[in-house]
């Protein structure tokens, strides 16, 4: 998580009733709801709260958050404070493709060449965050009834790294896609799918 919504957690953990000093971030009604029930869920018996809380507090004088300066300064100052340690951004962090991995990196690159140009979208909600299977159905209704291209990445919690995404996804949703969606498990190479000349949004 970047400084802004760390700060905005841990703040809204330890004093729900404190209003966030930065009013460009807030909570509709039906946002907080969300927001609570995201961190009261929980995976091997320990909420999301109280993983993000546990995080901060075994951590020593220094936190490395992924992020930058320029980008966040006010909430890393802010996140400072209210852990009463040094915020210490390293960036965005990309990770080099493995070997491995060439493989689907040239389809996904060619199947993009035949995309017309800023004609798909690209979906991700990053590596720190896991869809529940009702997002996931929403989104796939989203993406279904908008008739865009896209590709778009599913990634499960290590528990449930078993599960196949067929069975998440609404019944026939493949079929109905067909060569308009690309879904990808896992692993996609961002850098290179968000620099073509086809993907238009994100």
């Amino acid at each position: 998580m970047g400084a802004a919504l760390t700060s905005f957690s841990i703040q809204h953990l330890n004093n729900p009733s404190v209003k966030f000093p930065f009013p460009s971030i807030y909570l509709q009604d039906y946002e907080a709801e969300k927001f609570n029930n995201a961190l009261e869920s929980s995976a091997n018996g320990i909420k999301d709260g109280d993983r993000i809380l546990q995080c901060s507090a075994r951590s020593c004088n220094i936190i490395l958050v992924k992020t930058s300066r320029e980008i966040e300064e006010k909430y890393i100052d802010y996140l400072s404070d209210l852990m009463g340690k040094k915020i210490v951004p390293v960036g965005t962090l990309v990770q080099e493709p493995m070997d491995q991995r060439v493989d689907e990196e040239t389809w996904i690159m060619k199947w993009l060449n035949k995309m017309e140009r800023s004609s798909v979208v690209y979906v991700c909600f990053g590596s720190e965050y896991f869809l529940s299977k009702e997002q996931i159905e929403e989104i796939a209704h989203g993406l279904e009834l908008s008739k865009v291209s896209f590709i778009w990445v599913i990634r499960f919690p290590k528990e449930e790294r078993s599960t196949r995404v067929e069975e998440v996804l609404p019944e026939g949703f493949l079929q109905r896609v067909g060569e308009k969606g690309v879904i990808m498990e896992g692993w996609a190479p961002q850098a290179k799918i968000l620099q073509h000349s086809s993907v238009g949004g994100l």
